[in-house]
């Protein structure tokens, strides 16, 4: 089956560059391929940083939908009221482990900032201008949204149509 004494010569692009795996494997083809093609996609799809939405962001969506009807409380950080920043705080921990920020702002240095129009499922949304943002939601895709929007409303869906982020964050879990 090829090279089995991992023989390797360069191969360097600006994508095996990006990610440390400047080689291939002599006369074996390239073990680690379907990881190689996954950072091209990558590079791809999202404007050329390389990351892809959170490998767990189905259970960051599902997470955050058994919140749904819980009410907004200012300074609220769940399980059983929230305010917008507790919220998407609240499902990150609970999904990835990971305190992305107690509020906008911290939350705002949790990940990569991307345009509204490449947000994927998992990825936040910002209202305001950054280091002074004042809404943040959870992106379902298809330009909803899930979050706790305000006192005397409870975590909703919402879409993008009637209330337009001013930026899209991917967090880095």
């Amino acid at each position: 089956m090829g090279n089995t004494g991992g023989i390797r010569y360069s191969y360097v692009n600006p994508t095996s560059l990006k990610f440390g795996k400047t080689y291939l494997y002599l006369n074996g083809g390239n073990f680690f391929y379907a990881e190689l093609v996954t950072q091209y996609i990558a590079t791809a799809a999202i404007g050329g940083n390389g990351k892809l939405p959170p490998a767990n962001s189905s259970a960051i969506i599902k997470e955050a939908f058994k919140h749904i009807g819980k009410p907004y409380v200012w300074g609220a950080r769940g399980p059983n009221t929230f305010d917008c920043s507790g919220f998407t705080q609240y499902v990150f921990l609970q999904v990835t482990g990971k305190d992305i920020g107690a509020w906008t702002v911290p939350q705002e240095s949790s990940g990569t900032i991307i345009p509204v129009s490449q947000a994927k499922e998992g990825d936040l949304y910002f209202w305001g201008p950054r280091g002074n943002t004042e809404h943040v939601a959870i992106a379902l895709g298809d330009g909803r949204f899930i979050h706790a929007p305000q006192p005397g409303q409870t975590v909703t869906v919402s879409n993008i149509q009637y209330f337009m982020p001013s930026f899209a964050l991917r967090v880095h879990v």
